[in-house]
């Protein structure tokens, strides 16, 4: 396939930018932003209210943040009825983290 371009201009793979991920610390991923927000409030199980999106009326959730990826976190209730609740990130309007608890 000589002469091929892709739509962006790359001819080659390694013409490609590779993606903008924060250095790595002793081989372990250094979060960034708001990233690294959930993450300290993740592993210090600090309290967390999530303030949702499209409900009509403002609704918020007050948990643990127990588990996150790319799209979701996954809150713990606080009552400790053992109930865990996944939210989309995209429906999520804001986040508060009680750094006291912490």
């Amino acid at each position: 396939m000589t002469g091929y371009t892709t739509p962006r201009g790359y001819t080659t793979a390694s013409d490609k930018p590779t993606s903008p991920r924060p250095p790595a610390k002793d081989g372990k991923y250094v979060a960034k932003g708001h990233d690294a927000q959930l993450q300290h409030a993740m592993y210090n199980k600090s309290p967390v209210t999530l303030q949702l999106l499209g409900m009509g009326s403002p609704y918020s959730v007050t948990g643990t943040i127990v588990r996150r990826d790319k799209f979701t976190i996954t809150l713990a209730h606080l009552h400790g009825s053992g109930m865990e609740e996944i939210f989309y990130k995209h429906a999520i309007a804001s986040v508060l983290i009680d750094k006291a608890a912490a």
